[in-house]
């Protein structure tokens, strides 16, 4: 509801600069707060309505949990992840 409030504000402003001879930059930055608005808005569609992807695809069973040894840069131990763990790194 909040984004689609900025967005609100953010149009009336566009219309309120296009129509009353408002400063070009005005109406530039009024058209570049919209489309940022849209972007957000987008976004916020997309991943609410999607599950992320290492549950969708643990439950499909596609990535295999096999244990697996990775060397650490600063110290000598290795350490024994999953590649399920390692995907989220």
């Amino acid at each position: 509801m909040l984004i689609l409030m900025w967005l609100w504000g953010d149009l009336f402003k566009l219309y309120y600069y296009a129509t009353n001879d408002g400063p070009l930059e005005l109406v530039l930055c009024s058209m570049f707060q919209s489309s940022i608005d849209v972007a957000i808005l987008a976004q916020f569609t997309y991943y609410s309505t999607s599950k992320p992807m290492a549950e969708s695809q643990l439950k499909k069973g596609s990535i295999d949990t096999t244990e697996t040894s990775i060397q650490t840069t600063d110290m000598e131990d290795s350490v024994n992840l999953s590649e399920a763990e390692m995907n989220v790194l």
